[in-house]
């Protein structure tokens, strides 16, 4: 399925019909791809502007966090389309090592969403200060697909008959949702939430 070449209004009737196609964990892939496409337009505007484009340490760090957000994004599509097809054979087969993949497809977005906070950590307030907010979005979206996923992980697990799968996978989860608790804080200081004018 060619999911990523569906509109948005078709992808979301895909959603939102009565058969195990597209589920939560291909949206979160999505939410976690829109927040690594508004680091990169974060980055590339950025890069066009005078001031930094003078000062070469900005320019650079925006570069490498760019590219970084790349490659993020395309695991995140990638993820997207996976979900689909690993969701639909499992409600046809039902066997563990489906559960295994539907499992894991979740945990991956979540340490990929980790990573794309540790970009934005990074490049914040290193850019064009009117995208702050921009980013500041794609830092939510990256949260939720991290939160989301770990939810998804938690549930599948339940399918789980392999004991040592199941406790591995277990504890990498809680220690990703751990460590990514003082990340995101550190992302949220100061934050702009309202503009009251």
């Amino acid at each position: 399925m060619e999911l990523l070449n569906k509109t948005i209004d078709q992808y979301l009737e895909l959603i939102s019909a009565d058969n195990e196609t597209a589920a939560g964990g291909s949206t979160l892939a999505v939410s976690a791809a829109m927040g690594s496409h508004l680091v990169i337009m974060y980055c590339n505007i950025s890069m066009g502007k005078k001031s930094i484009r003078k000062n070469s340490a900005n320019y650079y760090l925006l570069e490498e966090c760019r590219e970084k957000a790349k490659i993020l994004g395309d695991d995140f599509r990638r993820f997207i389309e996976r979900d689909v097809e690993v969701v639909k054979r499992y409600f046809e087969h039902r066997d563990e090592d489906t559960a295994k993949e539907l499992t894991l497809i979740p945990f991956m977005t979540a340490q990929r969403a980790k990573e794309l906070l540790r970009v934005i950590e990074k490049v914040k307030g290193q850019g064009y200060n009117p995208l702050e907010p921009d980013l500041m979005a794609g830092a939510h979206h990256a949260q939720n697909a991290l939160y989301g996923s770990l939810i998804n992980v938690h549930q599948n697990l339940d399918l789980i008959k392999d004991k040592n799968f199941y406790r591995m996978i277990k504890v990498e989860a809680a220690n990703l949702e751990q460590t990514s608790k003082e990340l995101i804080d550190k992302i949220n200081h100061n934050e702009v939430t309202a503009y009251d004018g």
